[in-house]
């Protein structure tokens, strides 16, 4: 930092030194650097895609058929996408770029449900008061109108407040014992505890002792995949 005299008996005024300068250009490498490692793939990911787009030019039509309501051209789709794999010189870059591409739809479809959920809370405010100003306008047509409940519908002069008879059955289910109801009044949904199961297959795999049998029970072990 300098000093300059700009004349006999002013103030000294200051004048910023490049060091200002030095700072603010340093911010956006800084910042960079808190960057999670996720974000930049995504965003590494997502230029790649692009950078690859013309060489997946030609299944522009399969990926979008992929997800087509015809079996035949879903079907179609993953055979041409498998014959642009099944290139065992080239699997690593075409496999590279497909993935890249994946990743940027990824990237695309997150930044799509954020909005969306942006807007849906948006939305909630206005859904609520729209709720509660229909059940203020029953609520004070049943006081001032309909005080006698001989109507079941009224019009407005462009709506119409319209009712209809519902049934249901309260059960208080600290004074209510189920157990004193007659059987056709209960229901009992049985289920089979999967968890318990596998628990129970590992452990004779562990210990090497004979696994649980039942008809219609199988311990499957697979390898799942992923990518990263």
């Amino acid at each position: 930092m300098t000093s300059k005299q700009t004349s006999p008996g002013s103030k000294t005024s200051t004048v910023k030194s490049t060091q200002e300068t030095t700072a603010s250009t340093s911010t956006p490498v800084t910042t960079s650097k808190v960057l999670s490692k996720e974000l930049r793939h995504r965003i590494s990911s997502f230029d790649l895609a692009l950078q690859h787009q013309i060489s997946l030019k030609a299944l522009d039509q399969a990926i979008v058929d992929l997800e087509s309501d015809d079996p035949v051209k879903r079907q179609t789709a993953v055979s041409a996408i498998e014959v642009y794999l099944a290139d065992k010189e080239n699997f690593e870059n075409k496999a590279t770029d497909l993935l890249n591409f994946s990743f940027a739809l990824i990237a695309m479809a997150n930044a799509k449900k954020a909005e969306a959920d942006r807007l849906k809370k948006l939305a909630i405010p206005e859904l609520t008061k729209a709720h509660r100003l229909q059940e203020l306008v029953i609520r004070l047509f049943r006081t001032i109108i309909n005080d006698d409940n001989k109507l079941t519908n009224y019009r407005l002069p462009m709506h119409t407040i319209k009712s209809m008879i519902t049934s249901s059955v309260h059960v208080d289910e600290y004074l209510c014992d189920p157990d004193s109801l007659p059987d056709e009044f209960k229901r009992t949904k049985t289920t089979v505890n999967k968890q318990s199961l596998k628990d129970a297959f590992k452990a004779a795999q562990k210990n090497k002792t004979e696994p649980p049998s039942y008809e219609g029970v199988e311990f499957i072990q697979e390898r799942q995949w992923r990518v990263e």
